[in-house]
């Protein structure tokens, strides 16, 4: 029986992955895995449905009898759907049945076009945090026992390993699509492997990039429709990682780099564009974003021959000038960051040199009558507090005359490369450092003091 959208049963036990239904309908009928509908059988169903389980996609690959499904443009939409659920084992197992389907196919695009544009998931996305990676280190050397155990014990371990499991999952899947076009000609390869060698670099899959260029090392040279190399996409795009990975192959990094594109920008008037807004993100505050874009800038003229650093494009402007137009709105945010946040540090910076310059000429307990020594002078807490009162009333002035000189600074351009920064960091240092310490032996000191003016001080003494 068939729906009005033609989908039988098995289409529907497929899409929402019942492994007892499914099981059930083949047994009453063997020719189910077959039928097609609108172009989808039922394992194309199932395959999208492997992003959570993979159980009736197996299932239905051992029982689907006719080869339609695997092959053709039927088979390209069954790799894009594992693909879509990130299983590229599964999608390597099927690659490595029909080679043909690591060709570009007109209407669909090709396999690798799929996982260049896969910017968080698959390949990039699965990349572990330092502690994360570390962790799986530590365990995997106790080996494979001792992880099934703290699996169990740590759930969050069984994410790690399936993490690394998509992720080598992944490279493998690229290096056997990038084996199956090897025996292709040049014109060929260039139509399947250009296109997504030029978006894994906007996207800074790295991985997938070094795949194809160890390959096919002549796709370095290949530009876009608007002549831009894999260097220029690099640096627009700020993907390091890429650039990184081409500038240490010497033998082709010194012709990318002086190329121009079809406005006569080189490679240096792109790094002087303003970065995509997800990577400003990855960095808080417009000032510290500024910083940012005039390391990667100072970095990419240090590496750019004297002659290009000058260089004009169509529109008369050099690399400098177009990073000054491009960022002057990020400078005027960033100088009003600056300055918010210097004004609040200011504030507090000057509330605790108060308290700390009348800590110093009010000594906490009072003086003896007699000596005029401070009652506690031979209290170990007292020297705590004396010290890191003086120290505090120190820092704290220091901060105070820190964020001053950040307020009446000029903010040029350059100064978010150093100078403001690093007076942030130190008016910040000097502001919190050692205030805790006096805070709380100036409180300690208070109670034992409420505590001598209640029995007093001689009746202690004796």
């Amino acid at each position: 029986m068939k729906d009005h959208y033609g989908d039988t049963p098995l289409h529907y036990a497929a899409r929402f992955g019942n492994l007892d239904a499914a099981k059930i309908l083949v047994a009453r009928n063997k020719h189910l895995p077959n039928i097609v509908s609108n172009g989808l059988y039922p394992i194309h169903e199932a395959a999208d449905y492997a992003y959570i389980s993979a159980d009736v996609y197996i299932y239905l690959l051992g029982v689907t009898t006719v080869r339609d499904p695997f092959n053709g443009s039927s088979g390209i939409r069954l790799l894009r759907r594992l693909l879509h659920s990130n299983k590229c084992d599964l999608a390597t197992e099927l690659v490595e049945q029909d080679p043909d389907l690591a060709k570009h196919d007109p209407h669909q695009g090709s396999a690798l076009a799929e996982l260049a544009t896969k910017e968080f998931s698959l390949l990039r996305g699965h990349r572990l945090s330092i502690c994360q990676r570390l962790l799986f280190c530590l365990i995997k050397m106790l080996g494979g026992l001792s992880f099934d155990v703290l699996e169990r014990l740590v759930p969050s371990l069984k994410l790690i390993r399936d993490k690394k499991s998509e992720y080598y999952n992944a490279v493998k899947l690229v290096e056997c699509l990038c084996k199956k076009i090897e025996s292709l000609s040049c014109e060929e390869v260039a139509t399947i492997a250009s296109g997504p060698l030029l978006e894994a670099a906007k996207y800074d899959n790295y991985e997938l990039v070094e795949a194809i260029v160890t390959k096919f090392p002549s796709l370095l040279y290949y530009n876009d429709g608007n002549e831009k190399n894999i260097f220029h996409l690099a640096k627009e795009n700020r993907c390091e990682n890429v650039f990184n990975l081409v500038y240490q192959m010497s033998q082709h990094r010194h012709s990318l780099m002086i190329l121009a594109d079809s406005s006569r920008n080189t490679m240096l008037h792109f790094a002087g564009q303003l970065a995509p807004q997800n990577k400003l993100n990855l960095v808080p505050g417009p000032a510290l974003q500024m910083q940012q874009e005039l390391q990667w800038f100072k970095k990419v003229e240090n590496l750019v021959p004297p002659l290009h650093q000058e260089f004009c494009n169509n529109d008369n402007n050099t690399p400098s000038e177009v990073f000054t137009k491009e960022h002057a709105e990020l400078k005027i945010k960033g100088e009003e960051w600056m300055k918010g946040t210097s004004n609040s540090c200011t504030i507090a910076a000057a509330l605790i040199a108060t308290i700390a310059f009348a800590a110093a000429i009010t000594v906490p307990g009072n003086n003896d009558g007699e000596s005029g020594l401070p009652i506690f002078v031979r209290n170990s807490a007292f020297i705590v507090f004396a010290i890191s009162n003086a120290a505090s009333l120190f820092t704290s002035s220091t901060s105070l005359l820190v964020f001053l000189s950040v307020l009446t600074s000029r903010y040029a351009e350059e100064d978010f490369l150093y100078a403001l920064p690093g007076s942030l960091i130190l008016g910040l240092l000097t502001l919190f450092l050692l205030h805790p310490i006096f805070l709380n032996q100036e409180i300690e000191l208070s109670n034992m003091s409420d505590f001598t003016e209640a029995v007093g001080f001689g009746h202690i003494q004796a």
